[in-house]
């Protein structure tokens, strides 16, 4: 038996000035997506966002402070 798997999806993360970043990666073109973030892989809060007419997913959020953490992660949005 075979099994195709998708390939590796880097996330790419750009600190911005007045503590921001960019968080992007590549999806399927103009379909909905979750993009996430947490400090403690706990609590998350989550956004829809949608795929580029190319594929790229691109969200600008608030950066944590100099010694904190923050996670983040892009999911799939399945209509209902």
């Amino acid at each position: 038996m075979s099994v195709d798997t998708p390939p590796l999806r880097k996330l790419n993360i750009f600190h911005l000035a007045a503590r921001e970043v960019t968080v992007t990666t590549a999806g399927v073109p103009n379909v909905e997506y979750i993009f996430q973030t947490s400090t403690d892989l706990d609590i998350w809060t989550s956004t829809a966002v949608t795929a580029s007419a190319t594929g790229e997913l691109t969200m600008t959020v608030a950066a944590p402070e100099s010694d904190a953490k923050c996670f983040y992660l892009y999911s799939y949005a399945p209509s209902e």
